[in-house]
């Protein structure tokens, strides 16, 4: 069994805009619970590429953080640092289908989100004040909530992806809910 799901969020500390904190904490529960799955899965399972698809569990992990950085440097000057650059490539969706796969385990795809978060997407957010500062973009979204929201979506719906992999993988896994105070 997992870690009970998460419902009663509050904002995290040190973050300039407390709404923008709210916002961070939906993202690590959503990341969290990503985790949570990846743990569960052998590297076969990890790795595992069902028929006519391209896409793995570690790939669509991979992605969602690489879309993550990208996203967020939208809103700081930071550039990615370099080790999560190489680690994550162009995993745009563009790029998915020709990105091979590669053999990291799950407890490194989990340590590179969460150093994803911890050296460059919580800082920029931390610094961040308003929340609908309007943003330069030729498509897409325009506003810091637009972009907290579409990264937030992002992750939701590759984790549903990364869910239904690892039951064609062979595993069920199983969660639970938090107790309610």
């Amino acid at each position: 069994m997992s870690r009970p799901r998460k419902y009663h969020l509050v904002g995290m500390d040190h973050f300039t805009n407390p709404e923008i904190g709210y916002f961070a904490a939906l993202l690590d529960e959503a990341s969290e619970r990503l985790y949570d799955v990846l743990s569960t899965a052998d590297v076969r399972q990890l790795h595992f590429l069902p028929d006519a698809s391209y896409l793995s569990m570690a790939k669509l992990a991979k992605h969602m953080m690489w879309g993550e950085a990208v996203w967020i440097r939208r809103l700081g000057e930071e550039e990615i640092p370099p080790y999560l650059g190489e680690l994550l490539g162009d995993l745009s969706a563009d790029n998915l289908a020709s990105a091979g796969e590669t053999d990291e385990t799950s407890a490194e795809l989990i340590d590179a989100g969460r150093r994803l978060r911890a050296d460059y997407s919580f800082p920029i957010l931390r610094s961040l004040a308003d929340l609908d500062m309007k943003l330069d973009a030729v498509r897409g979204p325009t506003t810091v909530r637009q972009i907290l929201t579409h990264v937030l979506w992002h992750w939701t719906y590759h984790s549903g992806q990364v869910g239904l992999l690892l039951l064609q993988a062979g595993y069920d896994y199983q969660w639970e809910f938090e107790a309610n105070r």
